[in-house]
């Protein structure tokens, strides 16, 4: 039971944290907004807001920091559509990561819930 709550836990956050940014940029990319603002600006600030939100504040700045000229950087060159994939799957799989240790953590230590 144990090995299928860390795997849930990680695939869920996961989907969360790659699922909604993307799905936001291709929405917005949907709507004829600019790929600079889907991408590089609001998607990458949803997926660096739900690792801020799990209690990673400094990865999230840092990933933010570091995305946004990679992701310009190949807006620029022409990277397309597979730009979008690609880069919102880093922070994903490092949130799902921190929340899947974390959770094997507190189930592999002894925590007594009496006080």
């Amino acid at each position: 039971m144990k090995p299928l709550l860390v795997i849930s836990t990680f695939l869920t956050v996961a989907a969360a944290i790659y699922g909604i940014p993307t799905g936001v940029e291709f929405l917005l990319l949907r709507w004829n907004v600019s790929p600079w603002l889907a991408s590089v600006v609001l998607g990458d600030l949803v997926g660096c807001a739900f690792l801020y939100l799990f209690g990673f504040r400094a990865l999230a700045v840092k990933i933010y920091v570091i995305s946004v000229p990679v992701k310009a950087v190949l807006l620029w060159a022409g990277a397309g559509r597979w730009m979008f994939f690609a880069t919102d799957l880093v922070p994903a799989v490092i949130a799902a990561s921190l929340v899947s240790r974390a959770a094997i953590r507190w189930l592999t230590e002894p925590h007594s819930f009496e006080q």
